[in-house]
């Protein structure tokens, strides 16, 4: 399975500074809203 990646330079005020969160889009799987905490 193939999914897109972001890179986000949380609390940040210039490129690379600090602490970096990978964020993936989740739309195509259509996890129910509550099993969406338990996600590790």
């Amino acid at each position: 399975m193939k999914l897109r990646m972001f890179r986000v330079d949380a609390f940040a005020e210039r490129v690379f500074a600090r602490n970096p969160v990978a964020v993936c889009p989740l739309e195509a799987l259509s996890i129910p809203d509550g099993d969406m905490p338990n996600l590790k």
